[in-house]
């Protein structure tokens, strides 16, 4: 059997940490609310719809550093005729060592300055999440976006990627015409058309009502943005509609 490969953060993620040993979450929030369970994230959906096995590298709170090295982490493992999706993420986050991590690594994000295990300073963050925020870091991305297409070309991998991040790409990039990128139409006419979270978020899939957010499907009793059951549905059809047209 073929193999589907997702490689992101949050949200590609599974619901993650759940449990009382990692500290209560949101998602214990909504596996209470939802009576015990947690639904399907969109990776788990979409590989059950094309009858692949499915390895979801996703990673909460990862930056674009941590998803590129979890793929070279196991490209040796990806063979000819498994799909590959990246959900590249917010260039400015980064990532910073530290040897008492599980990896060696914390994943600077921009909403919290403090991490004094990697022996920066919050100024120094500071300093370096303005300096991200030039636009310039993205042909960083770009660049090995180009490998990774390069890579699985000449091994038959199919490849696709999606973005968080308007910056990184959207349906208007010049490049935008390559079957390898997912993103909403862009003739939509609806404000959020250029992102995809806020594309697969819009009312109009949800018979009229906002539900593909958890914050949405609890009517705010959890505020928490990720998707939940529906969006995750949603993202998953968007996607496989997208792939089964542009497989090699």
């Amino acid at each position: 059997m073929k193999t589907l490969w997702t490689f992101g953060c949050s949200f590609t993620a599974e619901y993650f940490p759940v449990g009382e040993k990692f500290g209560r979450s949101y998602y214990d929030d909504y596996k209470d609310w939802r009576g015990g369970t947690l639904p399907d994230v969109w990776p788990t959906i979409l590989g059950k719809k094309l009858n692949f096995t499915l390895q979801n590298k996703g990673w909460g709170g990862g930056s674009n550093y941590a998803i590129f090295n979890k793929f070279l982490e196991c490209v040796d493992l990806i063979k000819e005729g498994d799909i590959v999706i990246f959900g590249w993420t917010h260039v400015v986050r980064f990532q910073a060592a530290n040897p008492s991590s599980f990896d060696g690594f914390n994943q600077i994000l921009p909403t919290m300055v403090d991490y004094p295990e990697t022996g920066l300073s919050p100024k120094s963050i500071e300093e370096i999440l303005v300096n991200r925020s030039n636009p310039i870091w993205v042909k960083e991305v770009l660049n090995w976006i180009k490998f990774i297409n390069l890579y699985c070309e000449k091994m038959n991998i199919n490849i696709f990627h999606w973005t968080s991040d308007y910056d990184i790409f959207n349906c208007e990039s010049d490049f935008i015409e390559d079957k390898k990128f997912i993103t909403p139409p862009c003739d939509d006419l609806n404000h959020n058309h250029h992102m995809m979270l806020g594309y697969l978020s819009d009312s109009r899939w949800y018979d009229g009502k906002l539900n593909a957010k958890i914050i949405e499907e609890t009517n705010g009793l959890i505020p928490d943005c990720h998707f939940g059951e529906y969006g995750h549905k949603k993202q998953a059809d968007y996607f496989y509609n997208h792939i089964i047209n542009n497989l090699l």
